[in-house]
């Protein structure tokens, strides 16, 4: 391992960063596209943002052109650093000032063996060393150029990104199965909730009472006690929890099997519908649990009206990014359409079959991307932590 070296980042990689574009800049429709923070994925280009200057407005401020190859990297979010290759366009691209284009000297680092690096743990501590801010913590160009790399020889750069790429395609085909299973699901929703002869209907409100949770301040939060559901608990089974461990009232306790809905939230994440299924413990604000007063319908059959919901929330959404919620009014007034009980439980026992298929895909990921970094840190860790 002797032959490998340790350089600076600025020394083996041009940096430069983006461009100042101001939204009176921006023209839909124009000749250049700005590719933004939302636009920037965990090692894959996420190609979601549609915002454009004039080519005049490009000369005119003076930006710089992207080239395919170019990595771009985050200089603020979540993570700080995150980082992907620019991919070849049909058109003109600059970036946003809160990215970095790093285009790597080829003569010392290959540009993809550069990326995997920069997306290790490793380099991310040291971005987290360097960054500041109070509200939004962010990694200036200039300390970004400062974080060292370990390079080894050009061949040695090529068996480690060959062995990383292989995991890499396996990652790619998993996610075309759970797109094309996400896809199935959402058209099975509409098949088989779309109402049919027979079939009643009801406002929500009729069917279900909704209570919304409680505010807990962080000076209430404990190490120890029932957990306090947030809506990160919901969509993520490794967060963190915080604990209440004081008096409450009987409405904001959750119990296994309980029908949550997060009314404010990331789409595709965690705005929806939820089973609880954690053990006993209290509930924050912005969450509803969802307690059927009606017995024409069951829980299981109301999860799926609900996540049919919010896919058609996602559909008028057009696939944009960010927050958005729903408020208890609205959703009240959602109408309901249900067959009798025992159509619902056919209903139920399909979608499942889907949603089985999408869960398996799901840990498979989740396996593939155990792989992925273990494998990175295989390789690269024993020379860093020399």
């Amino acid at each position: 391992m002797r032959d490998w070296q340790t350089k600076k980042l600025g020394d083996v990689a041009h940096c430069q960063d983006g461009d100042w574009i101001l939204s009176e800049n921006m023209v839909a429709g124009s000749e250049v596209r700005l590719i933004q923070l939302g636009d920037v994925g965990d090692g894959i280009f996420l190609d979601k943002t549609k915002k454009y200057i004039s080519e005049a407005k490009c000369s005119e401020l003076k930006c710089s052109l992207l080239q395919a190859g170019d990595i771009l990297l985050a200089r603020l979010g979540d993570p700080i650093g995150k980082s992907c290759i620019f991919p070849s366009l049909s058109y003109k691209a600059i970036t946003a000032v809160d990215c970095t284009i790093i285009r790597a000297d080829k003569k010392i680092v290959l540009q993809q063996f550069l990326l995997y690096t920069i997306n290790s743990n490793y380099f991310r501590s040291q971005i987290s060393k360097f960054s500041v801010g109070t509200t939004r913590k962010r990694i200036s160009r200039k300390n970004l150029e400062k974080i060292l790399v370990q390079v080894p020889p050009i061949d040695t750069q090529k068996q480690i990104v060959e062995k990383l790429d292989a995991i890499k395609k396996l990652q790619e085909l998993n996610q075309k199965e759970i797109e094309k299973a996400d896809e199935y699901f959402g058209t099975s929703l509409i098949k088989l909730l779309s109402p049919k002869d027979g079939w009643s209907t009801k406002k929500l409100y009729e069917l279900v009472d909704m209570v919304n949770g409680r505010a807990f301040k962080p000076s209430e939060w404990k190490t120890s006690g029932l957990p306090i559901i947030r809506i990160q608990n919901l969509n993520n089974s490794n967060a963190s929890f915080n604990y209440y461990d004081g008096k409450y009232e009987n409405r904001y306790l959750v119990q296994d099997q309980d029908l949550l809905f997060s009314w404010s939230g990331n789409l595709g994440t965690s705005f929806g519908a939820f089973i609880w299924n954690r053990g006993d413990a209290v509930l924050n604000q912005h969450i509803f649990n969802v307690k059927l007063k009606d017995h024409d319908v069951t829980k299981s059959y109301l999860f799926f009206l609900l996540t049919s919901l919010v896919k058609n929330i996602e559909a008028r959404t057009h696939g944009a990014i960010g927050l958005v919620h729903i408020t208890k009014s609205e959703l009240e007034k959602t109408i309901i359409n249900y067959p009798d009980i025992q159509t619902q439980d056919q209903i139920v026992e399909r979608l499942n079959e889907t949603k089985l298929l999408q869960e398996t895909l799901f840990l498979e990921k989740l396996k593939f991307t155990e792989l992925f970094e273990n494998t990175l840190h295989n390789l690269l860790s024993q020379n860093y932590e020399n």
